[in-house]
């Protein structure tokens, strides 16, 4: 998880906390400490820094003065008027006609361009360093209008798409400028300038966590400096009123909503909010969860964790809660509470990197038969999306349940199944299966490869728990293969079918000139080989290698390439590859 940025306040209230415990001689050393880890060419901006703010003369705030600060803001509005002259060229297409445009000068045509060039993406940053240079020295005023400025032109650009990271904390930066517009309003006005300040009116949902790394809540506008908000305590009863008149199933709504509930009624507060919320808006159980975390409060949140999954449906937030009673039953060390939450996480956004994690705690409490058994039997009724429909045939494979998985795929088509295919990994795992158990047959094992530790689905979190096991798909299901008991007629039914699909993908393919599957069929017709070399039926094997390359394809020279480096690699297959 990563470590999350400090507030103003908090980081000098430390700073000044470990400076105190120091006395003279020790605070000199620390500093000189500090300017020996300086690299040569900072040592003149780290010495200068040190020098002005020796209290050598009296020092007032800083003040400027009309002519520079309209100055200031000219060169913003000059800057927006060129960010959005280059966004509208993107937009229409006349960008890539004006030789001047930057794209010329690169080494390729330039088919996404960031909405800001390099030089504005810089222009950008230095006006917000100058705001928050304004802000700290006490130039509130100016502050405002200047992060006003810089903060509409962020919001004008980033509506049409993505901004490039312009190294600006905007979270900070938001969270400043309502510091400003908190202390300059009238105590009547506040709550209404707030609420515009805070863009509280944001219809987009929080994709990516987006409102949690740009927007602040009113703790950061707090913390943006040392002094307290004056004010605040009469300031924040009107303020979580004016919330509750907003709808809730705004993300940035609820948001402010449950921190202002947090900050007048505590945990209890919050629990009733998110009670009432429930799936309307499931951040209220999130808030909560969050909140009894920070509090260690291990029993009363492995609860909520479990009220939380009760009360939301699949998605996204109940993983979230799946993933932080994983949390709980690590630090309780309860087994149970643990393997609960890897199975609601598993349920709750079905994925190879849940399925697996789920198998490996599974193993580790020794439940994997009856837990891979309940897998299956939640995706067989479960609604699969087409990026899950490989999952029910890996979670067969894991258990070892080889007729099951051929139920679904018996009827599947040969194409089609390049990558995360349920098809190409129950082909792939019937080869292994047709393997005696000592042959090597290393290219099988490689396309087995290629189709069990395929991900079919979304990519994990980076808030994800670690995994206890490094166990692969391919593992897993070479395990549950060597548990599968399949009759002979049952295992000749499996390669007749595995032959003619195999067969008929790479007729496809190559007789389609599909230049770039050519190895993959490639693999298939060498693992095929494979197969028969391993079972004693190598003149087979040589017959049907001659036949696709001398006979079929004799033409296809690519196809052939392919097919002889494929063959040099197998063991099983030495010599085969003379003369393809």
């Amino acid at each position: 998880m990563k470590t999350a940025k400090l507030a103003l306040k908090p980081y000098l209230e430390k700073i000044e906390q470990l400076c105190t415990q120091l006395d003279k001689d020790a605070l000199a050393r620390l500093i000189v400490a500090l300017a020996r880890q300086a690299a040569p060419n900072e040592r003149r901006d780290f010495l200068d820094t040190i020098l002005s703010h020796i209290p050598n003369k009296s020092k007032s705030p800083t003040i400027i003065d009309p002519t520079a600060e309209n100055m200031l803001l000219a060169r913003i509005a000059e800057l927006r008027q060129e960010i959005l002259a280059r966004i509208s060229s993107i937009e229409d297409g006349s960008y890539w006609d004006d030789p001047d445009e930057d794209w010329q000068d690169s080494y390729y045509d330039d088919e996404e361009p960031d909405l800001l060039n390099d030089d504005q993406q810089a222009a950008l940053t230095s006006f917000f360093t100058e705001a928050g240079q304004l802000f700290m020295a006490g130039g509130k005023n100016v502050a405002q209008k200047v992060y006003g400025a810089l903060l509409s032109l962020v919001n004008e650009a980033g509506a049409v798409g993505f901004l490039p990271d312009f190294n600006v904390d905007l979270r900070e930066a938001r969270a400043r400028y309502a510091r400003c517009v908190y202390e300059s309003a009238a105590e009547g006005k506040r709550v209404q300038a707030m609420l515009a300040a805070m863009e509280t009116d944001r219809e987009e949902h929080d994709m990516g966590g987006m409102l949690a790394t740009e927007y602040p809540l009113l703790q950061d506008v707090v913390d943006a400096e040392t002094c307290a908000l004056i004010g605040f305590d009469q300031f924040l009863v009107p303020w979580h009123k004016s919330l509750q008149r907003k709808d809730f199933q705004k993300d940035r709504v609820a948001d402010l909503w449950l921190e202002a509930a947090f900050l007048q009624g505590g945990v209890t507060t919050v629990s009733d909010l998110a009670r009432v919320w429930q799936a309307k808006q499931p951040r209220g159980y999130l808030y909560w969860l969050q909140k009894l975390e920070y509090g260690e409060d291990l029993p009363a949140l492995k609860q909520a964790c479990y009220e939380a999954l009760k009360g939301l449906p699949s998605g996204m937030d109940r993983r979230k809660a799946a993933v932080c009673l994983i949390r709980v039953g690590k630090n309780l060390g309860d087994n149970g509470v643990t393997l609960d939450g890897y199975r609601e996480r598993f349920r709750s956004q079905p994925s190879d990197g849940s399925l697996l994690d789920l198998v490996a705690e599974a193993e580790r409490q020794q439940v994997r038969k009856e837990e891979l058994a309940a897998a299956c039997t939640f995706l067989a009724v479960r609604k699969s999306g087409p990026d899950e429909r490989v999952l029910p045939v890996k979670a067969l494979l894991m258990a070892g349940r080889v007729a099951e998985a051929f139920a679904l795929c018996e009827g599947n088509r040969p194409v089609g199944w390049s990558y995360g295919s349920a098809t190409g990994l129950l082909f792939a795992g019937l080869l292994h299966l047709s393997c005696p158990g000592q042959a090597d047959c290393s290219l099988v094992r490689e396309l087995l490869h290629e189709y069990a530790d395929c991900s079919s689905s979304y990519p994990d979190s980076a808030d994800e728990p670690e995994r206890d096991s490094e166990i692969s798909g391919f593992q897993e299901i070479v395990r549950g293969l060597g548990l599968a008991d399949s009759a002979p007629a049952e295992l000749s039914r499996y390669w007749q079918w595995a032959g003619n699909i195999g067969e008929k993908r790479i007729n496809h393919i190559v007789s389609n000139k599909q230049r770039s599957a050519y190895a993959r069929a490639a693999l298939v017709l060498a693992a095929l080989a494979e197969v028969m070399a391993a079972t004693g039926k190598k003149k087979e094997a040589q017959a049907l290698l001659q036949d696709y390359c001398k006979v079929r394809f004799n033409r296809h020279v690519a196809f052939r390439k392919e097919v002889r480096q494929a063959v040099g690699q197998s063991a099983i297959l030495r010599g085969m590859a003379a003369g393809l």
